[in-house]
């Protein structure tokens, strides 16, 4: 489901739309994953864009070839966010794409017990780009659930 009033990426065409791994082939659809914006920064690190290549590579790419196969929620979740009670983490790289900063700030608004953390300098493979930072975060905020 498309959050209304966020464009969506240059790719993401080829990404969750059947056209380009049917028309072009599987092989076109991973290449054109692989150019995704949100992993053009780890893409820059060696040892991590051969840990995405061979991530990407190996998917059969079966949602591709099985469109329509989700659920549709009745409302929509993105009305239903206050309805989660636990804390609940938000994490952005702060080299991500604009989209995913407006999608935390939503959560952050429509989660009551929400907590954003960006993490400077990562974009979207906030694990494989600053593992230390980002498990500092989880850690930081698990303290702080179990003391309330």
């Amino acid at each position: 489901m498309a959050l209304s009033g966020l464009p969506s990426l240059s790719t993401r065409r080829s990404l969750d739309h059947p056209a380009l791994p049917v028309e072009q082939g599987i092989e076109a659809a991973r290449e054109s994953w692989l150019r995704f914006p949100p992993f053009e920064l780890v893409m820059k690190i060696p040892d991590m864009a051969a840990h995405i290549t061979r991530m990407v590579e190996g998917y059969s790419g079966w949602h591709w070839f099985h469109p329509g196969l989700g659920t549709n929620v009745d409302p929509p979740a993105i009305q239903r966010l206050a309805e989660i009670t636990s804390p609940t983490l938000i994490l952005v790289g702060g080299a991500n794409h604009d989209d995913y900063f407006k999608v935390a700030d939503i959560l952050e608004k429509g989660v009551l017990d929400a907590k954003k953390v960006i993490i400077p300098g990562a974009a979207h493979g906030l694990t494989l780009e600053k593992p230390q930072v980002f498990n500092e975060a989880v850690m930081d905020f698990l303290c702080d659930v179990a003391t309330q």
